[in-house]
């Protein structure tokens, strides 16, 4: 875990503002502490004083665009430090929020049973089945690996609230089960802003748009979906 954090902190974590979403290189630059943290192997306080002693350290670096990067990089993952302090204390506090929308008025509006074409679609969503590329090879990553950048993350959850339309609760233990780094505070406040039944944001991904965005050379869609891999790109 240390060894981890200190990675980010010295090589990794410079380009992480940059390269956040981009499924390819999210795998380094990102700072993959989430399963140390989840698991009690790193603290909170531990983390966010090394970032504080980072900061104190680019005084003292001479180059200006290193600098800048790793300001950006460092801001952002206070930001993220702090969502999670925020979204964990939002579960306890609420803990209605694991099994009912944040938003009464949201309660019936997808389908909870999974018999019949809910079902299969569900199915195919989790291995990786469904024909969009991008959601295909996010989902076989999640299940190779246990591990997906945020921005992918949220473009999976979207596909299943939105294109499939199935209801959060039915998917949240299957999803949370492909997760190294799961943490229900997380979880669910990510599986009720990315269904838009906090009454608050409509989060919807266009799985075609994130391809052309974050995997422009295709290189992550071939790598986990070998089956295209002689397909042309365009």
């Amino acid at each position: 875990a240390q060894e981890k954090l200190q990675s980010w902190l010295q090589v990794r974590g410079v380009a992480y503002n940059a390269e956040k979403s981009n499924p390819n290189l999210a795998w380094d630059s990102n700072s993959r502490l989430g399963p140390y943290l989840a698991w009690g192997h790193l603290s909170l306080r531990q983390v966010r004083q090394a970032v504080a002693a980072k900061r104190e350290e680019l005084s003292r670096l001479h180059n200006e665009r290193s600098r800048r990067q790793w300001e950006a990089s460092l801001d952002e993952i206070a930001s993220r430090l702090g969502l999670r302090v925020a979204f964990c204390q939002g579960v306890l506090d609420a803990p209605d929020m694991l099994s009912r929308p944040r938003h009464s008025g949201f309660e019936d509006v997808r389908l909870r049973k999974l018999e019949g074409e809910p079902g299969k679609h569900m199915t195919a969503w989790l291995q990786g089945r469904t024909g969009y590329p991008m959601v295909d090879a996010c989902m076989r990553c999640f299940q190779k690996s246990g591990w997906l950048n945020m921005r992918m993350r949220a473009m999976v959850l979207s596909f299943a609230a939105y294109d499939l339309f199935l209801d959060w609760r039915a998917f949240a233990e299957p999803l949370a089960k492909l997760m190294l780094d799961y943490e229900p505070g997380i979880h669910y406040y990510q599986l009720q802003s990315g269904s838009g039944t906090d009454g608050i944001e409509y989060r919807m991904y266009n799985p075609s748009k994130q391809l052309w965005d974050h995997d422009p050379d295709g290189s992550f869609v071939r790598r986990y979906v070998p089956e295209l891999a002689a397909c042309p790109f365009e």
